[in-house]
């Protein structure tokens, strides 16, 4: 089953330069290249579509490369320059769609993962005649600008000692219910994740922010930076709210709390992402990078980003793949005090959110009306930065996140029949007083976790055997057993790598390491039997242990050691 949304208006560092000869050689070859194909990106700066930035982080300047932005051609909306996103009918063979590319003029053809959609690109200069070509052949399905959306944030200097949003969306009370474990999957699809990969070092001497690092499994980059790296202060943020590592006696905590997340990088680093990224973000989270599908590598997707438009037919078909793997994906409604929410978030099958205040009233800045679905707190949000500290921001890209960590503890709770039933749970468990005049309400966690006290007790029938069936005896849960251990600094902070024996009748493993205050913080809940993570100086500890699973006793017997 699919959620639609009702149409509505929208309100309109640097490499050394090559020999001489070197540079002569590869001229010959892109040419001969160019007269054969015709379909290869040149080297001209007027032509390009990404130029080099210098951005400031924390008092060090770094260079990057981010998209050149242009209005399209037609409608005057900021797209990337020289750009086109070109569908194929099915049908239609590989040959046949490079002659058309040839006949049109294009530079370079990127596959997207969207079946027959390709990445085009064209001189700036033709961007309208290679519109209209390609709108002319009867091969083509669908030929648009591939225009760009934008993190939706509203930044705000004053930081706010407490996390008002936690106590208001009733999340304490949630997380004595379930604390999302073993944790579901989060993909943020934003600028990057101040992660434990990244090359920046954090006041405490470590790679990656200290409430952030331990949580993120994967990441990947799609965009012109160089990696993964948040520097566009935006995804970390986001990234905290969903879930910051929690009751770990530092910084703040995570809706979401004991969920993981999946660093998807479709902005770049000065916030801004093309169409294009953003479709393969969602679909290689959705593990839609290979035809047919695989497996989904999260459950939840949110993007904090948008573009003030309606849902792009590409973008849907992207989020009805990810829908179609069984996710949730939630996205902020907009920061331009408009009557209906920006894209994706208007798109069917996504959850969009506007952002309320600390009194329930809305944001004075957000977006309502419609394609907005809940409210979620969005003013003076306080959560992770992108040097290692903690910022209060405004904007829905707050409250998106919000209804992402909701989301990852709704699906550890016996609420999860699907994804359809985890967002209908969202919705009618909202809180419909709040946002007074508003058709929806502003999120509830704990009553969205909560069972449901409606649903009768189902009457117990005994049927008569004349034999007992004798219970199993079950499996006892061993301590794991460290076959292997490393630590490339024991001294200050280096990475840790260790592994372990499978312990029978073991689903989920638990790592921990020791503080200094003697208490043990979790680092990752996985079912794999190693791991590899960034560590402390004095905090020489470690522990693993079966955390879920059908032995007995759960949780199991730790095995403690010094890497």
């Amino acid at each position: 089953m699919m959620f639609a949304k009702q149409s509505g208006n929208l309100p309109i560092h640097w490499p050394r330069l090559a020999s001489l000869s070197l540079l002569l050689f590869i001229f010959v070859v892109a040419y001969v290249f160019v007269f054969q194909h015709g379909v290869l990106a040149k080297n001209n700066n007027n032509e390009e579509d990404a130029k080099i930035i210098k951005i400031n982080r924390g008092g060090h300047e770094f260079h990057t490369s981010i998209l050149k932005e242009v209005p399209d051609p037609q409608e005057g909306r900021p797209s990337r320059a020289g750009s086109l996103l070109v569908k194929f009918h099915s049908g239609i063979s590989e040959s046949e769609q490079d002659r058309i590319h040839r006949d049109v003029g294009a530079l370079k053809v990127e596959r997207l993962y969207l079946g027959k959609t390709r990445r085009v690109r064209v001189r700036e200069s033709e961007v309208a005649q290679a519109l209209a070509a390609y709108r002319g052949s009867t091969a083509v399905e669908y030929a648009v600008p591939d225009r760009i959306m934008r993190a939706v944030l509203a930044p705000n200097d004053p930081r706010f000692s407490e996390q008002w949003g936690m106590v208001k969306i009733n999340a304490p009370a949630a997380w004595d219910i379930t604390t999302s474990s073993p944790g579901a999957r989060v993909a943020i699809l934003d600028c990057g994740v101040y992660d434990s990969a990244s090359s920046y070092i954090s006041p405490d001497g470590s790679v990656g922010h200290p409430d952030v690092r331990d949580k993120v499994i994967s990441r990947i980059n799609f965009t012109t930076a160089p990696d993964a790296d948040d520097f566009c202060n935006h995804g970390t943020h986001v990234a905290g709210i969903v879930a910051a590592s929690t009751n770990n006696g530092i910084g703040v905590a995570g809706v979401g709390y004991d969920a993981s997340i999946v660093n998807v990088k479709v902005l770049g680093d000065n916030g801004s992402g093309s169409f294009s990224w953003i479709i393969n973000g969602i679909l290689w989270a959705a593990g839609c990078d290979t035809d047919p599908c695989g497996a989904r590598r999260a459950e939840i997707i949110n993007m904090s980003l948008g573009a003030t438009e309606p849902c792009d037919p590409l973008v849907q078909s992207a989020i009805d793949k990810a829908w179609a793997q069984g996710m949730v994906i939630v996205a902020a409604a907009g920061n331009s005090r408009a009557s209906g929410a920006i894209t994706p978030a208007n798109c069917n099958n996504v959850i969009g959110v506007a952002a309320s205040d600390s009194n329930d009233n809305k944001a004075s800045f957000s977006n309502f009306g419609s394609g907005v679905d809940v409210a979620a707190p969005g003013v003076n949000i306080l959560s992770t930065d992108y040097v290692g500290g903690y910022a209060s921001f405004n904007g829905t890209s707050m409250a998106s996140p919000h209804v992402a960590g909701q989301a990852a503890l709704i699906w550890t709770t016996a609420n999860n029949t699907g994804n359809n039933a985890i967002v209908n749970r969202i919705f009618q468990t909202a809180n419909a007083s709040a946002l007074a005049g508003s058709t929806f309400g502003r999120i509830d966690v704990y009553s969205s976790v909560a069972s449901n006290s409606s649903t009768p007790t189902p009457t117990l029938t005994l049927i008569p055997t004349s034999t007992p069936t004798p219970s199993p005896t079950p499996i006892s849960c061993a301590a794991p057993t460290i076959i292997s251990h490393s630590d490339t600094n024991p001294t200050r902070g280096g990475t840790v790598s260790f592994a372990w024996n499978p312990v029978a009748g073991a689903s989920n493993y638990r790592v921990q390491r020791q503080n200094n205050s003697n208490s043990w913080s979790t680092r990752t809940t996985t079912s794999s039997t190693s791991f590899t993570g960034g560590d402390v100086s004095n905090d020489p500890n470690w522990r693993v242990f079966v955390y879920s699973g059908s032995c007995s006793p759960i949780p199991g017997p730790a095995t403690v050691f010094d890497p």
